[in-house]
This record gives structure tokens, C-alpha cells and sequence, in this order.
């Protein structure tokens, strides 16, 4: 919006404007506003602080118009001058001439209507704006404080890491000192001996002297001479030794690391920012069925025919599409042949298509039928998991991803299956073999 428009009166030109009267169509300051006020009670007066857009004039604001605006296009729901409806397209004109056109009296009784009805779901809906705004704003203010703790968790996991490393470079750094200074000798033990020649010498020379001119005159100071030679060989010796011991240690040591590559791979893809999978309770019941009866208010199943696949139970609830859902089983009877357990469409009375139509699993075997009707192992470990009375197996169905797996005994056996239609209609389904083989639903 423009911040200098003025005063249409002319003696108060040069004062701002704050108001603008649709009916006078005339900009107003606080002066003029008060006489308006007082003259045009009825008067429509919109604010200057609210967007320019906004202001109803009552004159057509497309470009190089000017027109009052007459007409109503039913098609846009929007206000229209004769130029917007003009029967040639031209220079910005005739926009809406295709359009259904109305004159603005004959959709003033649709409008009035529209209005009450608006009026009541404005008032419907404001009842309620107050509370979904806090909501929104917990919800973003737990958003904000997610974001920050998990910045913080990040930081101080990557901190460890640091901090780790630098203690570990200290102590391979400690370690070189160490072996070095056990295998090699440093630049002071060169110097302690690079006067050492030179005092040879003079021993020497010192020595020969000595032997040629011995008398008993001066003996403690013959004696004392002898001494510092043989401390000298005594040196030299020590030299020797020192410098043999160099040499045969004189052997490069190297940093040894593993693979390097693999090393800075690991570094440069190590951790992920991902969304917590959100696994939804799926609540259900067994429906009533052939050969079987339902007790413990649905939650438990027994089988009453005969031995064989002669009955198959149901769950009476869909499992959700485009979610991921999970529910708990417990073996309530000993495994004689076999229990299978999957998902699949409510087909109880077609049992003889069960291994075709579901996705399931023997538990017995530990086998997942396909739908071909042939098995498949379903992990391939020396030990095989064997499910006995009183066992627990939770399922989880992926509808997002279209998969399904099963935990046993808070084993995670892994995906089963990876290819379950995301639209089809599906439920629990649960075949016994054996007589008076029963299961119960627990809770998650």
C-alpha cells in the first residue's frame, strides 16, 4: 500500500490520509473522518492500515479500466466492469467474455443467502480457532524444541567422537615417544659425545706420555691419569655398544591403519536424520466361523472340527491402508502339525484358495507360503526358531512400503513378504491344522 496518500479535501492536501469512503469514494485524515462520521453514519470507511487490495472502491482495478463495477461473473465468482466482459479480447478487455455474466442485482438474494450461511460457519469455526491456534502452537513450539534437541544430540555425539579421537592420537603419540626413545638414542646423547674424540686424544697422548717418563716421584698423580684413561675407554666402549645397538634396531616404524578408504567412506556417510516409524496399534476381534469357536470376547480362538485346513479365522477389522500396523498373538495349545498365520482377504468361505490368496506363515516349519502355494524358508539360521504353547508372535504390516514381517519371542525374523498389494482389502487370517488348536490376541 502507498504510505503518502493525502486528503482528498483540498484545504487538507497536504495532511495524511488514514480512511477511505467506499460511497464518497474519497481518502480521508482524522479531521474529515470526524465531520464523515458524524454527516454518513451508513457509509462504508475502510482503514488505510490494512493492505491497499483490500479497499473496496467500487471501481475496476484491472489495468487501464476505471469502470464501476456493474456485472458479477458467476464462473470466477468474482466482480467485473464492461470492459471485462467487452465482446473482443483486447488490450487487458474482455477477459471474462465467455464467462456466465450476471448483472450484481440478480445475485444480491444468492449472496444475502450465502452470507447467513457463511456467518454461521464463521461463528461455528471461530468458536473453535482459538483452541486449534494454541494447539498449533504447542505443536510447533514441540516441533522447534525436537529440532533443537536433536541438533544438541547430534553435536554431542560427533563431540564424543572428536574427543575420542583426539585421545587416541595423543596415545599414538605417546607410544612413538616411548618406542623410540627404548630403541634409539636422541640428539642429547650426541652431543653428551661429540666432545668425546677429542678427550680420546688427549688421553692419549696424555697415556703415552706417562708410559715413557714413569717415575715413583709423582705416583698419585700417575695413578690418577690411569684412571681417567681407562674411564675414557670405558666411554668409548659404552659409544660402541650404543651405536651397535642403533644399528641393528635401525628398522622404519610405520603408522599402520586399516583401509583407509573404507575408513573415510564410513566417516563421510556415518549416522542419518530420519522420521521415528510410527507403528499404529491394530485393534481387532475374531469373527464367528465354521469349525471354530470365538470366547474371552473375541480375543480368543479355538478350533473345534476335525484335523486338517477345514476352518480359517478372521480378524473383523481391515487393516489400514497407507500405515504401518502391528498386533500380538499368543499360542495358547501345543503345535502338533501345524498353526499358519498371515493376512489375507475374508475368505472364509473359500478355504480351499486360502494358500493363494493370503501371505502367511507356518509357523510350525518355519516356511512362508507363497501365494503359488509352494514354501519358502523364512530364515536360514542352523537353529531353527521353534514355536511351541505359549509362545508370543507379533506381525507388522507395512501398507506404506507393502511389506510384512514377524517378530517371535522378541526375535525380529525380518521381512517376509515385500510385494502385498497396497490396495487391496486384507485382514488377519489364522489357519489351524490340529483340533482344539487355540490362539489368543494380547495386547501391544
Amino acid at each position: 500500500m502507498e504510505d503518502n496518500i493525502k486528503c482528498s479535501f483540498e484545504e487538507h492536501d497536504k495532511m495524511k490520509s488514514i480512511t477511505y469512503c467506499v460511497e464518497c469514494k474519497i481518502y480521508m485524515c482524522n479531521k474529515c473522518l470526524n465531520l464523515h462520521s458524524s454527516l454518513f453514519k451508513h457509509h462504508h470507511i475502510y482503514n488505510l492500515d490494512k493492505n491497499k487490495e483490500e479497499i473496496f472502491t467500487g471501481i475496476c482495478k484491472e489495468n487501464n479500466h476505471d469502470i464501476k463495477l456493474e456485472y458479477f461473473c458467476n464462473t470466477h465468482n468474482k466482480l467485473c466492469c464492461l470492459a471485462c466482459i467487452a465482446k473482443i479480447k483486447k488490450n487487458g478487455k474482455g477477459e471474462h467474455n465467455d464467462c456466465d455474466i450476471s448483472l450484481i442485482e440478480d445475485i444480491e438474494n444468492i449472496k444475502k443467502n450465502n452470507l447467513i450461511e457463511n456467518i454461521k460457519l464463521l461463528e461455528e469455526l471461530s468458536l473453535n480457532l482459538e483452541e486449534s491456534i494454541n494447539k498449533l502452537k504447542s505443536i510447533i513450539k514441540n516441533i522447534s524444541k525436537n529440532k533443537e534437541e536433536l541438533k544438541l544430540n547430534i553435536q554431542n555425539h560427533f563431540t564424543k567422537i572428536r574427543s575420542t579421537l583426539n585421545e587416541r592420537e595423543d596415545e599414538l603419540l605417546l607410544k612413538v615417544d616411548t618406542l623410540f626413545n627404548e630403541l634409539y638414542h636422541n640428539e642429547d646423547f650426541i652431543k653428551d659425545n661429540e666432545k668425546l674424540p677429542k678427550k680420546i686424544k688427549i688421553s692419549l697422548e696424555k697415556g703415552k706420555k706417562i708410559k715413557d717418563e714413569w717415575n715413583n716421584d709423582n705416583l698419585a698423580s700417575l695413578i690418577n691419569d690411569c684412571i681417567n684413561i681407562e674411564n675414557n675407554i670405558k666411554d668409548i666402549n659404552l659409544l660402541k655398544e650404543n651405536l651397535n645397538k642403533s644399528i641393528d634396531a635401525n628398522i622404519k616404524i610405520q603408522f599402520i591403519t586399516e583401509d583407509e578408504d573404507i575408513l573415510f567412506k564410513t566417516i563421510k556417510n556415518y549416522g542419518d536424520i530420519n522420521k521415528k516409524k510410527t507403528i499404529q496399534k491394530f485393534n481387532f476381534i475374531f469373527k464367528n466361523g465354521k469349525n471354530y469357536k470365538v470366547s474371552n470376547n473375541g480375543k480368543i480362538a479355538t478350533k473345534t472340527g476335525s484335523n486338517g485346513f477345514n476352518c480359517t479365522i478372521i480378524g473383523n477389522n481391515e487393516i489400514p491402508k497407507n500405515k504401518i500396523s502391528s498386533w500380538i498373538f499368543k499360542i495358547n495349545s501345543e503345535i502338533e502339525n501345524t498353526l499358519i498365520i498371515g493376512i489375507g482377504p475374508d475368505n472364509q468361505n473359500n478355504i480351499n484358495e486360502f494358500f493363494t490368496n493370503c501371505w502367511s506363515l507356518d509357523i510350525k516349519n518355519m516356511k512362508l507360503i507363497l501365494k503359488s502355494g509352494s514354501y519358502s524358508d523364512y530364515i536360514n539360521n542352523k537353529n531353527k526358531i521353534i514355536v511351541k504353547k505359549g509362545d508370543i508372535i507379533k506381525v507388522e504390516v507395512d501398507r506404506i512400503k507393502n511389506t510384512l514381517s514377524f517378530t517371535i519371542n522378541d526375535i525380529n525374523c525380518g521381512i517376509a513378504f515385500s510385494e502385498i498389494p497396497q490396495e487391496d482389502i486384507l485382514y488377519p487370517v489364522i489357519m489351524p491344522y490340529n483340533s482344539k488348536s487355540s490362539i489368543e490376541i494380547i495386547d501391544n
